[in-house]
């Protein structure tokens, strides 16, 4: 009697071998599909609901720029996708704390914006206004833009300018600043993971199946 051998356990065994590197392939792609969420998500809606957005040419959050929201993408070989931004004010923006600059005074700016959404021109930054370093501890000197420096009655320093009769501070200079925190980058980005990637892994592993060879 003729008669056909079926190694069962053999075929399971390839199949399942073949599966895990389907499971790898398709968790690479969608690490990948949810990192673009939450790039896209950062970009068009949590950036522009916190912030007042100001570029002067390319956005700075935009992905492919050195400040940009930019991923590093997962593949086969490393199951670890990561986006973020380079831009180091970000830090305290999303944890909130107090702002220093080393042997320097912060400047805040007040009216020097034409619009809120302007770039501040470069006339009317502090380092412009003020001819050379002397004359930034020397109040009642007479700066470029009919700006003069005083000193506050708190002890600070301050670039005021004329405006017609009146005047209009342009600078106020302060040891350290208070941050609070605003952005929830974390916390949106980590919620939209758990959101989304379920529903990502089950397409691409449903795509890997079929294209499997």
């Amino acid at each position: 009697m003729a008669t056909v051998q079926v190694d069962g356990l053999k075929s399971v065994q390839d199949f399942l071998a073949g599966m895990g590197k389907q499971v790898r392939f398709a968790s690479a792609q969608a690490i990948n599909d949810t990192a673009l969420d939450v790039q896209r998500n950062t970009t068009d809606k949590l950036l522009p609901s916190k912030f007042t957005l100001r570029s002067k040419g390319a956005p700075w959050q935009k992905p492919g720029t050195k400040m940009g929201f930019n991923i590093q993408f997962a593949n086969k070989n490393k199951l670890h996708g990561e986006i973020g931004s380079a831009a180091s004010w970000l830090t305290l923006q999303e944890s909130g704390g107090t702002k220093k600059v080393d042997a320097h005074q912060l400047a805040i700016g007040n009216q020097v914006r034409p619009s809120k959404t302007s770039v501040i021109p470069r006339k009317f930054k502090p380092r412009n206004l003020i001819k050379n370093e002397a004359q930034r501890m020397v109040p009642g000197v007479r700066l470029k833009q009919k700006a003069f420096v005083v000193m506050t009655k708190k002890g600070f320093r301050a670039i005021m300018q004329r405006d017609g009769k009146s005047v209009k501070p342009l600078w106020s200079f302060k040891p350290s600043a208070r941050i609070k925190p605003v952005l929830t980058y974390h916390k949106t980005g980590e919620a939209l993971v758990l959101k989304n990637f379920e529903g990502h892994f089950a397409n691409r592993f449903a795509m890997a199946l079929l294209t499997a060879r």
